[in-house]
This record gives structure tokens, sequence and C-alpha cells, in this order.
């Protein structure tokens, strides 16, 4: 048994790994939200639409088209799922 200090080990410290999980993480020393979870509120109508939702996400120091991409990405993904979803459906006639 190795005794360290009052029983614990120094310069240990645990990672936040919920953070990153549920991209929450963002970036540590401004606050901002991580892009996946800003295009999560954008598409939950958070943000607003068109130029408005674009003025929106500047000001507030977002990366409006990085923010886009990833909003089109879970967009897709969402409604028209993987190539082979859309393959194997067949029609009833």
């Amino acid at each position: 048994m190795i005794h360290l200090g009052w029983g614990y080990i120094r310069g240990y410290a645990a990672p936040q790994y919920e953070k990153a999980v549920k991209g929450t993480g963002g970036n540590p020393g401004t606050g901002k939200k991580s892009v996946e979870a800003v295009a999560k509120e954008v598409i939950a109508g958070k943000w607003g639409n068109g130029e408005d939702r674009k003025k929106r996400l500047q000001a507030a120091g977002y990366d409006y088209p990085a923010v886009q991409a990833k909003v089109n990405e879970l967009v897709k993904s969402k409604v028209y799922g993987s190539r082979n979803e859309r393959t194997s459906c067949k029609a009833v006639g």
C-alpha cells in the first residue's frame, strides 16, 4: 500500500467527459456552446429564421457558416436517413 499525501494522488484531475458527450462543452474559456449544441437550438427554432438568425448568431460570436453546415447535416441525417434505409423501401401495390 502506498500512502501519498493525505491519501490522495496529487496532480490528478478528472476530465469532464459528460460535457463532451452531450455536446455542451464548447470553448471552456469563452462560455460559448459547441457548434452542434447551437445547431440543435437552431433546429428547435431558438435563433429565429433567415437573416435574423444569421445576424443573431454572428452577434453572439458564432461562426454562421459552420453552424448552418451542422444544421444541414443534422437535418439531412434525420429526414432522409442513410442510403440503405431509402433504397430498402418497396412500393406495395
